[in-house]
């Protein structure tokens, strides 16, 4: 299937061309989000949102440029994103100021119950080597 076949299947909302164009561009754009990721589970969710917004924005290309060059700029551009918040949740300071504390009100939450849910996950495993009673 040619790239411009691939591009009007998209356009019609053709599962076919759809599935040839991620099978075409995922591995290569996988490769740019593992730049961004800490793990292999972030990389393919950074990939799985930036192709979404590919298949959404599709009627936005205006073939003027290379197309993978045009989804590769969303794909970044979603990384950067996810980054971006994750970096926020993560650091909450940057450049060193209190000013730019950027905190949302429901990642502490969600951190806590991460944490308490691996925390339980463990929990079997902990009590052979603490004694919680004392803690």
């Amino acid at each position: 299937m040619t790239e411009e076949a691939i591009l009007q299947g998209c356009l019609k909302n053709s599962a076919a061309a759809q599935r040839e164009l991620y099978n075409r561009y995922s591995p290569k754009m996988l490769a740019v989000c593992y730049r961004f990721a800490h793990n292999r589970e972030d990389a393919e969710d950074m990939l799985q949102e930036g192709f979404i917004k590919v298949f959404s924005q599709m009627h936005t290309f205006q073939n003027k440029g290379a197309f993978e060059g045009w989804i590769r700029r969303i794909i970044v551009h979603t990384c950067i994103n996810n980054h971006s918040r994750s970096n926020t949740l993560l650091c909450g300071l940057h450049n060193n100021r209190p000013s730019d504390l950027r905190l949302n009100v429901h990642q502490p939450l969600r951190l806590f119950g991460l944490l308490l849910l691996h925390f339980m996950r463990f929990k079997d495993e902990l009590s052979m080597r603490f004694n919680w009673r004392v803690i």
